[in-house]
C-alpha cells in the first residue's frame, strides 16, 4: 500500500472530533523549559526571523549574542510553567 493511500485510509478511519496529539491539553508539559531549550528556540526565532526589520533592528542596537539572549528571556517569561510565572494559591507552606 502506497504511503499517500495508507493516510487517506488513516483520515477516513477517525472520527470528526479528533484532534492530533499536540492539541490535546493533557499532553501539555508540567515543567518549565530548560536553558538549553530556551537557548535553542530563542535561536531558531533569530534564524527564522532575522530578515525582519525588528530583529534587523534588534542584532544592531544590542549585537547577536544580546539579541538572543533578550528573545530567550522574553520566551521564559511567556514560559507559563516557569517558576516566576506561577501564584501560589496561599502563603502556607
Amino acid at each position: 500500500m502506497k504511503k499517500k493511500d495508507k493516510e487517506n485510509k488513516q483520515e477516513q478511519e477517525r472520527p470528526d472530533d479528533w484532534e492530533p496529539d499536540w492539541m490535546n491539553p493533557a499532553n501539555d508539559r508540567k515543567t518549565p523549559y530548560t536553558e538549553d531549550e530556551l537557548k535553542e528556540f530563542a535561536q531558531g526565532f533569530m534564524d527564522s526571523m532575522s530578515d525582519t526589520n525588528a530583529v534587523k533592528s534588534l542584532v544592531k542596537e544590542v549585537g547577536k549574542e544580546n539579541a538572543e539572549k533578550i528573545v530567550k528571556e522574553n520566551l521564559e517569561k511567556e514560559d507559563k510553567n516557569n517558576l516566576c510565572n506561577l501564584t501560589p494559591k496561599s502563603t502556607k507552606h
